[in-house]
C-alpha cells in the first residue's frame, strides 16, 4: 500500500507511530520511494478497513485526487547545491492554486508532477489541461 507524503514531508510523532502501524498491519518495515511516499508491504486484505482507520488518525489517508497527492519537489537551495528555485515552496503555491479551481483532477489519472526549475510553467499547463 502506497501512504503518500506531501512534499515527502513527515513529523518524528507521526513516523514513529506509523512504525506502529507498520508492525500491526504489514511487515513490519516501511520502504521509501523516490516519489516521496513510503509503501508498507505485506498488508493482508482483512487489515486494510482498520489500516486505513489509523492512517486517517495520523493525517495520512486524504481521499485527494492523485495529482495533489504525488507532487514532488526537488529539495532546494537550502540544502541542494544545484537546486536553482524554491521548489517545495512551488509545489505548495500550485496544490493551492489546483483546490481552488474546484476543477476534477480525478480525470488525470495517476498524474505526477515533478517540480525543480520552471516550476511556474507547469502550473499554468496544469491549469490549462482542463
Amino acid at each position: 500500500m502506497i501512504i503518500p507524503l506531501f512534499l515527502g514531508d513527515i513529523s518524528a510523532d507521526v513516523l514513529e507511530a506509523l512504525g506502529g502501524v507498520a508492525e500491526r498491519h504489514g511487515e513490519g518495515w516501511l520502504r521509501a520511494t523516490q516519489a516521496q511516499d513510503f509503501v508498507l508491504r505485506g498488508v493482508a486484505a482483512d487489515r486494510m478497513r482498520g489500516l486505513y482507520s489509523q492512517l486517517d488518525a495520523l493525517g495520512l489517508a486524504r481521499a485527494e485526487a492523485p495529482l495533489l497527492q504525488n507532487l514532488v519537489a526537488c529539495i532546494g537551495p537550502e540544502i541542494c547545491t544545484p537546486g536553482c528555485c524554491p521548489a517545495p515552496d512551488l509545489a505548495r503555491a500550485l496544490r493551492q492554486r489546483l483546490l481552488a479551481n474546484n476543477r476534477d483532477w480525478n480525470a488525470l489519472g495517476d498524474f505526477r508532477a515533478f517540480l525543480a526549475q520552471d516550476g511556474r510553467a507547469v502550473i499554468d499547463r496544469l491549469i490549462a489541461l482542463q
